[in-house]
């Protein structure tokens, strides 16, 4: 789905709310710059630290100009992954026109770089920079919006920076009658009182008399609740109470509403999806006036204090359970988000690698995953759209795509898609390989060791369900015994007691022709088959001259015995089934057997669903990036060792990898 500057406040609730419900986030950036000649010449000898000054520089220099996300969520009755895709074209202009709008601005003056090479690339797979800009979704990091703020409240003081004696004397007057009023009681919500008169003599064109006017208005909204203050003449400004009526009206209205918190919102935008991805506080920030769409209208009504506790609801659930941050070859892509939403990046590799586990504690990198599958089949080397080569024709586990996703490659959202559908495969894959994995980790293990009082309820219950089984097996074998000795519909007489039981009548087969003479089959043959002829009816005498028992429907002449004549010999062998039938059958047979196998291993692995976080896989392989010329950085505590396969320490601040050890390039 395309999120553009226009929609964004519309899509914004729907947006938090698959972030809420999503197991596993994949994303992907498109930048306007990923390399800078580096500044030390010795390339052999690189080690993290340097890599990661590297990362820094190219982060502070070039900015994000696509961010893609894809939200993984199981759906427990299609057995499936259902998936959302977004993609966000970011700007960094400034929206509005407002005073605050323009000093917001000033304050915050971005310089934009672009690399030639990055623009090629991005005009060759039809990215529109001019689009980008217009419609784009805007943003702030957290330092630009505190600035933002400090630098208002100075021009609400004085736009241009003439804070003359004059204002200074009105501002300490103002302030000390404000809160000595208020101390007193005077400005509380009573019958008696409900305004205050500020005398401050001066004229409508007069700068002064602009800046008291709006440094009283700050003061009031700032200091007192329930309170706004408006000019009533040259002479006065009016410090009044709000009533219910007037004040809901002017919440509509959004006279009240603070324009600078409303410009900083507004300007922050995308910053809030990053505040979600990583777990943070967001829903303060967001004013409540800029939900107020027909989108949101229709899900709420009037009442915008229902849609800011939706928001508080879902910043709680997103901070219960965060999800998984999925990413391919991410190194670089952690480092901009970082500069560009959350702060200056930190000075050493240890300091970033500390910030990145409390903003993303379950990290996983595709890279990395597919670096260890080499021993399957090397593809460690090869691109994300490689790897979505090899892997997507995996049949587990399934993924439903976005409808409204175009499938463009090297267009970011598209590419969190692919990365999203690489990752669960590979995952599933090795779980497969080496089922170990699909344990639970010793931390995990500690957690879900259940009390005494669990396994003594859980061990009621088991007894109860024995019981109750026990129960039903020995009134069902009373009731057969019931009906074994009595049925209404069975005519059977029993033997009495201590006597043998009479053999029973097995007639033989075929039956034996009769003795005496009559026509033979072949008359009834020659009427047709269907009723006998009056000569070859036999007599009453021959029937009862027979040697041996006979059944009496299929004597020479009946209807059974022609029809059965008809068809040929009584013993007449069916021939066999054809070789397309053999074929047809043994595939049937193969389809049987593979569905059985899936149903096993569906059973096994859960069914073939991607593995949860505490278990031994991500603990082996689970935050670790892959950087530049075949490094990693692992993100684990410094504290917890970090072992090779064959057992042997390694040192995650070297960079050597866990799969080859110390004798990694």
């Amino acid at each position: 789905m395309e999120i553009t500057q226009q929609n964004f406040w519309a899509n914004l609730l729907d947006i938090l709310e698959e972030i809420a419900d999503a197991e596993f986030i994949a994303l992907d950036l498109e930048m306007s710059g990923i390399w800078l000649k580096p500044v030390s010449n010795e390339r052999m000898t690189m080690s993290n630290e340097i890599l990661y000054q590297e990362a820094k520089r190219v982060a502070q220099t070039f900015h994000i100009v696509q961010f893609g996300m894809t939200c993984l969520r199981y759906n427990e009755k299609s057995k499936e992954y259902m998936t959302q895709t977004y993609n966000f074209n970011l700007t960094p202009m400034f929206v509005g026109t407002g005073d605050e709008d323009k000093c917001l601005a000033k304050t915050i003056d971005r310089s934009l770089t672009f690399s030639y090479n990055a623009l090629v690339f991005l005009k060759e797979n039809g990215f529109s920079l001019s689009e980008a800009f217009l419609n784009g979704v805007p943003y702030l990091s957290r330092p630009d919006a505190v600035d933002g703020r400090e630098e208002y409240l100075k021009y609400l003081h004085s736009p241009q920076g003439k804070y003359t004696k004059e204002l200074a004397e009105f501002e300490a007057r103002t302030r000390e009658r404000i809160k000595s009023l208020s101390s007193k009681g005077r400005l509380k919500p009573t019958r008696e009182t409900h305004t205050l008169r500020i005398h401050h003599p001066g004229r409508d064109d007069d700068e002064s008399t602009r800046n008291k006017e709006r440094f009283v208005k700050w003061l009031v909204a700032t200091e007192l609740d329930d309170y706004c203050a408006w000019r009533y003449n040259d002479n006065f400004i009016v410090v009044e109470r709000l009533d219910k009526t007037r004040r809901e009206w002017q919440e509509r209205s959004g006279r009240t509403f603070d324009n600078n918190v409303e410009a900083i919102s507004r300007q922050s935008a995308f910053r809030f999806i990053i505040e979600a991805l990583v777990g943070s506080d967001f829903a303060n920030d967001i004013t409540p006036q800029l939900l107020d769409d027909e989108k949101t209208t229709s899900r709420f009504g009037d009442k915008l204090g229902e849609a800011w506790k939706h928001l508080k609801s879902l910043e709680q659930k997103i901070k219960e359970n965060q999800p998984v941050i999925i990413g391919h070859n991410h190194f670089y892509d952690l480092c901009f988000i970082y500069e560009r939403f959350i702060g200056s990046l930190p000075s050493t590799k240890n300091d970033f690698r500390k910030e990145l586990r409390q903003l993303f504690p379950r990290l996983v990198d595709t890279k990395h995953l597919a670096y260890v599958q080499q021993k399957h089949g090397d593809h460690s080397r090869e691109s994300l759209a490689d790897l979505f080569k090899v892997w997507k024709d995996q049949k587990h586990p399934r993924f439903v795509q976005d409808t409204s996703q175009q499938p463009e490659a090297h267009h970011a959202g598209h590419d969190s898609w692919m990365t999203a559908v690489v990752f669960g495969k590979m995952a599933v894959s090795m779980a497969k390989n080496d089922p170990k994995l699909m344990e639970l980790d010793d931390e995990a293990l500690e957690r879900r060791r259940p009390s005494i009082d669990q396994l003594r309820e859980e061990k009621r219950k088991k007894d109860a369900i024995k019981q109750a089984r026990r129960r039903e097996q020995r009134s069902l074998e009373r009731r057969k015994k019931r009906e074994a000795i009595i049925r209404p519909e069975d005519t059977t007489k029993f033997p009495a007691l201590g006597t043998q039981p009479p053999a029973k009548h097995s007639p033989k087969w075929p039956p034996e022709k009769p003795t005496t003479t009559a026509t033979t089959p072949t008359s009834a043959e020659s009427n047709g088959g269907d009723k006998p002829s009056q000569d070859s009816t036999p007599s009453s005498k021959s029937d009862t001259s027979t040697s041996g028992p006979i059944n009496p429907s299929l004597h020479a002449g009946s209807t059974a015995w022609s029809k059965i004549a008809k068809k040929g010999t009584l013993h007449e062998k069916k021939p066999g089934p054809t070789p397309d039938e053999l074929a047809k059958k043994a595939e049937e047979e193969a389809e049987e057997e593979a569905k059985k196998a899936e149903q096993e291993e569906e059973a096994k692995f859960g069914p073939f669903r991607i593995p949860e976080w505490d278990m031994k896989l991500w603990t082996k392989h689970g935050n670790i990036l892959r950087m530049r010329r075949g490094r990693s950085l692992h993100l684990t505590d410094p504290t917890t060792p970090v072992v090779d396969e064959g057992g042997k320490a390694v040192d995650k601040d070297a960079g050597v990898d866990p799969i080859k050890g110390a004798d990694a390039p």
